[in-house]
């Protein structure tokens, strides 16, 4: 049994599958990580996540991973003759024959609210996909965090908001240690391993009267 939480992979090769994750007839549980840039070169792919027994991937970035027929899933990004489920997370940068999820393996359950930037999970209607919009980095980076380094999400990604705060609860904070929803934004939890600040708006008028309370504070005080 293998339980994966909070963690980056990446960049690492497979000769046969699973060039990140390969889940041989066991069970395996991954959440808020960041699966990405992987590769496997020969047999049924899953570049990203290999699975013949059960995995359970919940708040997960799987993206830019390659197989021998294209990337993520499928062949590329996640491959699945198991049982197998996605929830909350984000597949992307998927190419060629495979696609995000295989295509001849088992369909992933959806768990929902997933965004996707093809469309070969056979996601449901809480889901996003063919989405062009995901806004995801093409590199690694410690956004706030020394350890681990994560993919993040830009403003007007379509995996901002995506989680309603009722399906979120399980999972409080993101692979960062970030808080889950961000309290900036408490309408929805984003998918993926990445929770998405929104920034702090600081009002002038708030700003310069405070500026000017002290002034006058400073000015009492002189003529005392």
């Amino acid at each position: 049994m293998a339980t994966l939480t909070d963690d980056t992979i990446s960049s690492n090769n497979a000769a046969f599958a699973g060039g990140g994750v390969s889940n041989d007839f066991g069970t395996a549980t991954l959440t808020d990580d960041t699966i990405s840039s992987n590769n496997a070169t020969g047999g049924s792919g899953g570049g990203g996540v290999y699975n013949t027994g059960t995995a359970t991937l919940t708040d997960d970035t799987i993206s830019s991973n390659n197989g021998p027929g294209g990337v993520n899933i499928g062949p590329g990004g996640v491959t699945n003759y198991g049982t197998g489920s996605l929830t909350n997370s984000i597949l992307s940068e998927s190419s060629e024959q495979g696609g995000s999820c295989i295509k001849g393996g088992r369909v992933m359950t959806d768990g929902g609210h997933n965004v996707e930037s093809d469309d070969t999970c056979g996601f449901g209607s809480t889901d996003v996909v063919n989405s062009t919009t995901i806004g995801l980095a093409t590199t690694l980076a410690a956004n706030g965090s020394s350890s681990p380094e994560t993919l993040a999400v830009g403003p007007g990604s379509s995996a901002i908001g995506e989680v309603p705060v009722a399906s979120c609860t399980a999972v409080t904070a993101d692979e960062r240690g970030q808080p889950r929803p961000d309290p900036g934004d408490t309408a929805g939890c984003d998918a993926g391993a990445f929770e998405y600040q929104a920034p702090v708006v600081i009002s002038t008028t708030t700003a310069a009267s405070a500026r000017s309370e002290e002034r006058r504070v400073g000015k009492e005080c002189r003529s005392r």
